[in-house]
């Protein structure tokens, strides 16, 4: 494998994870959102 040629499938990878990475802090501000959500309704049940 050539340098050049990993450092091409890197970049491809990189673009890949920062998506997912994204998608994943999305995921977590729902969930955190979802929980304050339930505590709330715990504090006024």
């Amino acid at each position: 494998m050539t340098k050049g040629q990993g450092f091409g499938f890197g970049l491809g990878k990189m673009k890949e994870l920062a998506e997912a990475f994204k998608k994943a802090q999305e995921v977590q501000q729902g969930a955190k959102q979802l929980q304050e959500e339930l505590e709330q309704m715990e504090i006024e049940g």
